[in-house]
């Protein structure tokens, strides 16, 4: 049987999602949300932003040899030169 929520729409434009919705939809204080579409009027479907953590894996590197730590050293030894290229 589909449930029907009441919401008030607060002088700033905001609603509070009742507990359950927010339950269901894995959210907690302080998440971001999306708006994904409106599919009428009356009827908006919200999900959960992904976080960064939602997309690991999701990508092979080109060059299985390169690993991430490698990435991560040589970006922070540009950052180093460009540290020292801007002090002379």
């Amino acid at each position: 049987m589909k449930k029907t929520y009441q919401a008030k729409v607060s002088p700033q434009g905001q609603i509070t999602l009742p507990k359950e919705l927010r339950q269901r939809a894995g959210l907690i204080k302080g998440d971001s949300t999306i708006y994904i579409s409106m599919i009428s009027p009356s009827h908006i479907v919200i999900e959960p932003k992904p976080s960064l953590g939602d997309f690991y894996g999701s990508l092979q590197p080109a060059d299985p040899s390169i690993s991430a730590l490698n990435v991560v050293e040589e970006i922070r030894n540009k950052e180093r030169f460009r540290g020292i290229a801007r002090l002379n």
